[in-house]
């Protein structure tokens, strides 16, 4: 299980090496919204989000593993954000 864990680990990491301003901005875009908009479907602060897309700071690795799912299969994030949402309150 460690050796599972370690290459997940690595494989996080890379991801968020690739994850640029560009493309977090891209993706946003493609959902329409602003950075504000955004921001809120993530539940992070906007200038969390804001730094990311200007490139002042990076996102963590669970940030990227929620942008990819984002920018991969859009349904199931936006059902997963919502959930999270209802659970939430």
């Amino acid at each position: 299980m460690h050796k599972w864990l370690e290459k997940k680990t690595d494989e996080l990491l890379d991801q968020a090496k690739e994850m640029s301003p560009k493309r977090i901005k891209s993706i946003r875009a493609s959902y329409g919204l602003t950075q504000v908009a955004f921001s809120i479907l993530l539940d992070i602060s906007y200038d969390t989000y804001r730094n990311w897309e200007i490139g002042h700071r990076n996102p963590c690795t669970s940030a990227v593993s929620l942008l990819t799912l984002a920018e991969q299969n859009p349904k199931v994030f936006l059902k997963q954000q919502k959930q999270y949402k209802n659970d939430k309150n």
